[in-house]
């Protein structure tokens, strides 16, 4: 479900209270977080590469380029 809601956030169609449940959760889960920068840098490679401007990503983590 909360995976759900920060997605929700990205595409900016949550209520200003459902956002800010979002952001108290985030402040409190590392789970969580790494799955906002995750769907964050989806969504920056998938708009560039549709502005024909993609490029290979930098891992978000050092354990991510294992």
């Amino acid at each position: 479900m909360i995976h759900r809601l920060i997605v929700e956030r990205l595409d900016r169609t949550l209520s200003t209270d459902e956002a800010s449940h979002v952001e108290r959760h985030l402040s409190m889960c590392p789970d969580c977080c790494v799955f906002d920068e995750q769907m964050s840098e989806i969504r920056k490679a998938c708009k560039a590469l549709k502005e024909g401007k993609a490029v290979w990503p930098e891992p978000l983590r050092d354990d991510d380029a294992k």
